[in-house]
């Protein structure tokens, strides 16, 4: 009866003479039409794929610079009613935005003070440059 550690080092010795054969099939495969026709188109995915890297590392550098003047404008514009969104991966063109919300608390704030006693709209103009004067 053959052991155990022998009956694996008899496979490990038939394994080792599959390798080599594979291996002299895989040279005579890779001689052939066929095989370099795919090799070629593997290579061209290679290519692509590398160019697109360099693309998108492109892209990024653009964005960023971009996003940097997006920044610049809106500070320059001063307009607290719109303004351009930062360009990213999701954005597929310039796009302008309108913090509704913020615009929505001023006009109520305004309509409130509005809808007040006129008596009452002088005093609370006073009260709102005081604590403004003394905040600020």
């Amino acid at each position: 009866m053959i052991r155990k550690f022998e009956q694996e080092a008899i496979v490990n010795q038939i394994m080792e003479g599959i390798d080599e054969r594979i291996d002299n099939l895989i040279v005579k495969a890779e001689k052939t039409a066929d095989f370099k026709a795919i090799k070629k188109g593997a290579d061209v995915i290679l290519k692509m794929k590398a160019e697109a890297e360099s693309l998108r590392l492109a892209i990024n550098e653009e964005e960023k610079s971009i996003n940097v003047a997006i920044k610049q404008y809106n500070i320059f514009v001063g307009e607290d009613l719109y303004g351009l969104r930062q360009f990213g991966y999701s954005t597929e063109s310039l796009e302008w935005h309108k913090p509704k919300w913020q615009t929505r608390d001023k006009v109520a704030d305004k309509l409130a003070i509005a809808l007040l006693d006129p008596r009452a709209q002088d005093r609370i103009k006073e009260i709102i440059e005081a604590i403004a004067d003394e905040v600020s």
